[in-house]
């Protein structure tokens, strides 16, 4: 969802020209955006917006812009960057319990992790032979 959603501005989302990008000229403007005008997208931006040199486009709110998900983090989507950021470490600490459960339980007693019918048989099987030579 975070990278689905469009996070530039309202006015550069809500222009309809499509056209290419014009250079920005330093001669004439210290700064893409001065007095909430922004000279690349040509439009009026929100007092918070910045143009980002990756996307192209000014980004309400502008944080970053991030690299995972190729996409500009603003206002818009930065709840569900956050979730996806929230969603990702979760699965990381579930991934970190199980291997280190598998583990610990590897040096206490690995006949718990090997529940599979072929282990057990297996296990029958060792016992035949050892009740089988105790017998001799």
């Amino acid at each position: 969802m975070a990278v689905s959603i469009d996070p530039a501005d309202y006015n550069v989302r809500a222009k309809s020209v499509r056209g290419p990008v014009p250079v920005f000229d330093r001669s004439k403007h210290a700064h893409v955006i001065e007095n909430c005008h922004c000279y690349l997208c040509q439009v009026e931006v929100g007092p918070k917006s910045k143009h980002c040199s990756a996307c192209n486009k000014c980004v309400a709110n502008f944080d970053h812009h991030c690299r995972w998900l190729n996409n500009c983090v603003g206002s818009r989507n930065y709840k569900l960057f956050l979730h996806s950021v929230i969603s990702a470490l979760l699965g990381v600490c579930l991934i970190l319990v199980v291997a280190s459960y598998v583990f610990i339980e590897f040096f206490l007693d690995p006949t718990k992790l090997r529940t599979d019918k072929h282990f057990l048989e297996i296990k029958k099987w060792k016992l035949r032979i050892a009740r089988g030579k105790k017998g001799d």
